[in-house]
Order: structure tokens, then sequence, then C-alpha cells
């Protein structure tokens, strides 16, 4: 991973963090914007250090993966279309393996802040029952090979603006990217 690339994101994440708090909303200029530049930033970096092709199809891979893995999240009203969008960003400037790296970071700080968003609203145990619904429900869809809506937006116990939790996500990716 870049040293560059990884604080220019990390600026760039703060922007988002400072819109989704204030709107709950992320600006396409800074999602869709920001993939742009960091596309362009791994070329460049490729290029002055030899290896352009490599640096630009883990760039783009990254970016169509994580905007894959995370749109049906979108479907499914668990995910805003700026957090789908801005995770793609994040895939842009790290790569394939960082990228994933900082996904799955960002899924632990997610539930991690959804868990402490629960106690401190006193809803833990209604966060459980959800969580309970929501596996039911799948595995019912999945066993009857059936379509099953479930709205999990309507039910949220934690509602965040989940660009803190990507935030907090690619801030631990170094560390966890020596494990992973």
């Amino acid at each position: 991973m870049d040293t560059l690339l990884y604080f220019i994101l990390l600026f760039l994440l703060v922007g988002a963090v400072a819109a989704d708090i204030r709107t709950y909303r992320i600006p396409n200029l800074l999602t869709l914007g920001g993939a742009v530049i960091g596309l362009f930033l791994s070329g460049l970096t490729g290029y002055v250090n030899g290896h352009f092709y490599t640096s630009l199809t883990g760039s783009v891979s990254g970016f169509l993966l994580l905007i894959t893995i995370t749109f049906p999240c979108y479907v499914f009203r668990i995910l805003g279309a700026g957090d789908v969008k801005l995770l793609g960003c994040v895939g842009a400037f790290l790569g394939l393996k960082s990228g994933l790296t900082a996904f799955v970071a960002t899924l632990l700080m997610g539930g991690f802040l959804s868990l402490v968003i629960a106690v401190a609203k006193g809803r833990f145990l209604e966060l459980l029952k959800n969580i309970q619904s929501a596996l039911v429900a799948g595995q019912a869809g999945w066993l009857t090979e059936r379509k099953m809506h479930l709205d999990i937006a309507d039910n949220s116990v934690a509602k965040m603006p989940y660009s803190v939790a990507i935030f907090l996500g690619v801030l631990i990716t170094p560390l966890l990217s020596r494990y992973i």
C-alpha cells in the first residue's frame, strides 16, 4: 500500500464522514470523484515505479470488487448508495488485497459501533432480536428458494452514518494487513 495514496484517501474519508454526519448523505464529488482520483493516482504511482499495468488493474479490481460485494447491501437497504460508492473509492485507492482487508475491517468496525450505539440507547436486546430475525428470514428464503422481503432499515436499532465505520476500517487496515 502506497503511503501517499493512503493519506490522501484518509483525507477524503474525513470529508465524507463530515458530510455523512451532517446530512446522512455522501456527495458524489467525494465518492465518484475520489474513485477517479484513486484510479489515476494508482496508475501514476505504478507508472513511476515501473508497474503501471499491475497497479492500475489492482486499483480497478479493488473498485469493482467492493462495489459488487456491497451492492446487495444497498438493495436490501443495509447501506446507502453513498456508502457503496465510498467503499468502491476505497478499493480504487487501496487496490484488491488492501481493499478487501479494508472491507473486512469496515465490517468489524461497523459491528462494533452498532453494539456501542445499541448499548448506549438501551436497545441491545432489540438489536439481538433484529439479528435473529434477519438470520431466520435469510435461512427460510434459502431453504425454500423463494424471495423474501426483508427491510432491515425499517427496524434499525443502531442507525449511524456508516462512513464512520469505513473511515475506522481504513484506519486500521495497515495493522490488519500484517495478519491477513
